[in-house]
């Protein structure tokens, strides 16, 4: 497959379009050389990133015959007036005498088979700002694959002393001659001068001849086709002169300047022959694809190649005819001036990814520009996020903004441009930022609840951190050593219990909790826990008929009753609580048999005094199921008596009907004996 570029020869002396590059500058970023330094060249090495490293280790070798350019055109592509350097046996190259100004440097690779590891994008960006120091910048490559050189055919051509000629696309060296593997792109290199004429020959093949004004004879020149990667072997090419039988005087054109982007069809101008022996039967015939001639006219076929900003002049290979003789009197080449007119922007580019740590002010995303081929047009890029600016043609946060995490994570932030250029429209390109989550601190810790009275463990409330990280877990410091947080719950622990002096009785304490998974992180927070009246302080809540506290009924709490009534008989209790047992089940505010009648009744319910396997009565909530014991016998039944937190004082009260044997304890309180401390069914005494 063939591939053509441009037709002109590169050129270190040419003039760099300094504003065009540096708007073009690819949102990579550029490297800025400190004023004090000079800067006249930049050199480098091309080398095989053997192990994707991006960094030439010992045993990477540097990679010779590579071509590295400068891309002033910012398209990817080795174009024709593009400087270029071949590195040498080691892969070093150097291009000198550069002038201050920004300039991105690519590795020509028409092959795909070489894949630039160092820098990733595969563009060196660097900045200039003086005129006499060196640069280093390196090329990793990543080879693949095996490649086959580019082949030409022979090349022969003829022309009249004196008379020059040219070759451009599609008609050169590349395009019509050479030859490379299917959809591979290559060049040609000259590598030597004749000695007899001029000889230029561009990348994309593009013969320009001018010979010696005295010379007749065969003149050379050779070139090689390179695809990036491989070189073909030295191409002669071969120009014989011969003597002009009949000298041809010059060919004038007549026309004003081509505006680019002029239609096909436009008339360029007039050709005419000032030899009078030149005057009779003499046409003109194009030999170029891009012009028709009629009647001496040259006129616009192909508008493609009219470009000011690519070439500020078409140059133009015309045949001079006679057609009495049926032989060309000469070849000659019209040089038509191209007039620049305003072009549309071709294209916005800048980053398409961008990250920032959230809470960072002022962050740089990467360069933003506009891709137009009228040099040095100004372009205004509106951002459509306010928090956003573009300064210097650096898309970044205002230097008093920040983002945050999750709020503005993938965030796609807008930019556009308006084309002021006839039939321009807006164009727009859009950027998607993520936000990286920092651990925050907390901020604030609350309690909310109170603390009832009389209560052993009792609980308080929720405890809740305040924390821009909805996830972070902590452990938690308080300095009242009564107090306990369990599942994020304030409570007291299990063996304490607080007393209500008064409305504005009252606990205060410092909790600090600090962040599991950074210890540094941490809020403290003084908090009061107002303390609570007991309503009924001699009433075990919610579970009522645990008269000890011990988390299970047995007949331990119907004894602790009864040893109770025995020493002091049945009595108001006194408030507030100044006892160890919650001797009021039914919580009317008195001490009566009937606090150990509903607990008994509760133990008939749940297991008929039957211990469970391994001796003990089971927890609450744990009894053994009574759906198949059989109903008691007429006249045993048991009453039973309502729970209630507050009921009216009873001055009588009324004998149960028993049949079970209830349990008893010692006076003093000894543990109870299952063979021994077994009262009688008789309760007579206990009733007044």
């Amino acid at each position: 497959m063939r591939s053509a570029m441009f037709s002109r020869q590169p050129s270190n002396k040419e003039t760099l379009r300094r504003q065009r590059r540096r708007a073009r500058i690819l949102a990579l970023g550029f490297e800025s050389l400190d004023s004090r330094r000079v800067l006249a060249s930049i050199t480098g090495v091309v080398f095989a990133d053997d192990d994707l490293s991006g960094l030439q280790d010992n045993g990477e070798s540097g990679l010779p015959n590579r071509i590295v350019y400068i891309d002033q055109n910012h398209d990817n592509r080795l174009n024709g007036a593009e400087p270029y350097q071949l590195t040498d046996g080691s892969g070093s190259f150097a291009f000198e005498d550069l002038p201050a100004d920004a300039y991105s440097l690519r590795m020509f690779d028409g092959t795909g088979t070489q894949k630039i590891t160092a820098p990733e994008s595969g563009v060196h960006s660097i900045f200039l700002t003086a005129d006499a120091s060196v640069g280093q910048i390196d090329f990793g490559v990543q080879i693949s694959g095996e490649n086959e050189a580019p082949i030409s055919d022979p090349v022969h051509y003829a022309t009249k002393q004196g008379l020059s000629f040219v070759l451009p696309f599609p008609n050169g060296l590349v395009y019509k001659h050479g030859a490379d593997t299917p959809n591979q792109t290559f060049v040609a290199l000259q590598t030597s001068e004749s000695e007899n004429s001029l000889v230029e020959i561009s990348l994309a093949g593009g013969l320009h001849y001018i010979p010696a004004d005295d010379f007749v004879g065969q003149d050379t020149a050779t070139y090689v086709l390179h695809d990036g990667r491989d070189a073909s072997d030295p191409i002669t090419l071969t120009v014989d002169v011969v003597d002009k039988d009949a000298p041809l005087q010059t060919v004038v054109f007549d026309g004003d300047p081509l505006p680019e982007n002029s239609p096909a069809g436009t008339v360029i101008g007039k050709l005419s022959v000032l030899a009078p022996s030149l005057q009779g039967n003499i046409v003109f015939a194009p030999l170029t694809h891009h012009v028709q001639i009629n009647d001496n006219l040259l006129i616009l076929a192909d508008p493609a190649l009219v470009n000011f900003e690519v070439a500020p002049e078409v140059r133009v290979l015309v045949q001079v005819l006679d057609l009495d003789l049926g032989e060309e009197v000469s070849q000659v080449e019209i040089v038509i001036p191209v007039s620049d007119a305003d072009d549309p922007i071709r294209f916005l580019g800048g980053p398409e990814y961008g990250d920032t740590d959230e809470h960072a002010t002022g962050t740089s995303f990467g360069i933003v520009y506009v891709e137009d081929e009228d040099v040095g047009e100004q372009h205004t890029i509106e951002v459509e996020d306010s928090r956003f600016e573009i300064v210097n043609g650096m898309l970044k946060l205002r230097d008093d903004e920040a983002l945050t995490y999750p709020d503005d994570d993938g965030l796609v932030v807008n930019y556009t441009v308006d084309d002021p250029a006839p039939g321009g429209t807006q164009h727009t390109n859009q950027i998607t930022i993520t936000v990286f989550n920092l651990n925050d601190p907390p901020t604030a810790l609350n309690v909310s609840g109170g603390l009832r009275e009389k209560i052993y463990g009792a609980t308080v409330g929720p405890v809740t951190v305040i924390d821009p990280d909805p996830h972070d877990t902590y452990h938690y410091t308080i300095s009242d050593p009564r107090f306990e947080i369990v599942a994020g719950v304030l409570k007291l622990r299990d063996d304490q219990t607080v007393d209500y002096a008064g409305p504005s009785s009252s606990i205060t304490m410092n909790i600090t909790a600090t962040e599991n998974s950074d210890a540094n992180y941490s809020v403290e927070s003084e908090v009061t826990i107002p303390i609570l009246e007991n309503a009924s302080p001699w009433q075990n809540l919610p579970e009522s008929l645990d008269v000890n506290n011990d988390n299970v009924i047995t007949p331990q709490d119907v004894l602790i009753i009864l040893n109770s009534l025995n020493e002091g008989g049945p009595r108001p209790l006194n408030s507030p609580f100044d006892g160890e047992y919650y001797l009021d089940v039914n919580g009317d505010g008195l001490l009566t048999p009937l606090d150990a009648l509903i607990v008994v009744n509760e133990l008939n319910t749940i297991s008929n005094l039957k211990s469970i396997p391994g001796g003990g009565f089971p927890p609450i909530g744990e009894s053994e199921s009574t759906e198949d014991a059989p109903p008691s016998p007429e006249g045993e039944s048991i009453a039973e008596a309502a729970q209630t937190e507050s009921a009216a004082n009873q001055d009588h009260f009324a004998a149960p009907s028993i049949a079970q044997p209830l349990m008893v304890a010692d006076a003093d309180q000894e543990p109870f004996d299952e063979d021994e401390d077994w009262l009688e069914t008789d309760l007579e005494d206990l009733f007044v």
